[in-house]
C-alpha cells in the first residue's frame, strides 16, 4: 500500500465486521495488518487532497507519530502472529543468555576454576539464567497465545 497511514478507508460490510480495532491511537496500520492476515483483498485508489491548512492535532511531530506507529505495529503483531513474535523475542533472549553462558565458561576455564576474588564472574551466570528463563517463558507464552488465537478464529467462524 503506497499510503498506509492516511485515514481514508472503504470497507465491504463483511470486511468491516471481521476487523477488530484495539488500538487507541490509530486504526490505519492495525486494519491493514489484520486484513493481510485474514486474506482480505486491499486496493489503493489515488485521490486528490486539499493543501495543508493547519498542523495535526493528533501528534506534535512526525517522529512522535512514527514511534506510536511502531508501538501499534508491535502490539498488533503480537495479536496477529503471537507465536512468531514471542518466539523471536524468546530466541533473542536465549541467544543472549547462551552468549553470556559461553563467556562465563571461557572465563571460568581461563582462570582455572576460581570463583572468588577478582576472577569470579557469578553475575554473568545469574544474568545467563535470567535470559534463558525469560526466553523460555516467551516461547511458551507464544504457544499459548497462538492456541488462544486459533480458538478465537474457530469461535468467530462458528458464530
Amino acid at each position: 500500500m503506497p499510503d498506509t497511514t492516511s485515514g481514508f478507508r472503504a470497507y465491504s460490510r463483511k470486511a468491516a465486521v471481521s476487523l477488530v480495532v484495539v488500538s487507541s491511537f490509530t486504526y490505519t496500520l492495525e486494519t491493514i495488518i489484520q486484513a493481510g492476515r485474514r486474506r482480505i483483498p486491499l486496493m489503493s485508489v489515488n485521490i486528490k487532497t486539499n493543501k495543508k491548512n493547519r498542523n495535526s492535532r493528533l501528534f506534535r511531530s512526525s517522529s512522535q507519530y512514527v514511534l506510536r506507529g511502531i508501538v501499534d505495529i508491535l502490539l498488533t503483531s503480537t495479536q496477529v502472529k503471537p507465536l512468531f513474535t514471542f518466539s523471536l523475542l524468546g530466541g533473542l533472549s536465549i541467544f543472549a543468555g547462551m552468549l553470556l553462558g559461553v563467556r562465563f565458561l571461557i572465563i571460568l576455564y581461563l582462570t582455572g576454576g576460581e570463583f572468588g576474588g577478582e576472577s569470579g564472574h557469578i553475575q554473568s551466570l545469574i544474568l545467563t539464567s535470567v535470559f534463558l528463563i525469560f526466553g523460555a517463558m516467551c516461547i511458551i507464552s507464544g504457544f499459548l497465545a497462538d492456541q488462544i488465537g486459533a480458538n478465537r478464529i474457530l469461535l468467530e467462524k462458528n458464530s
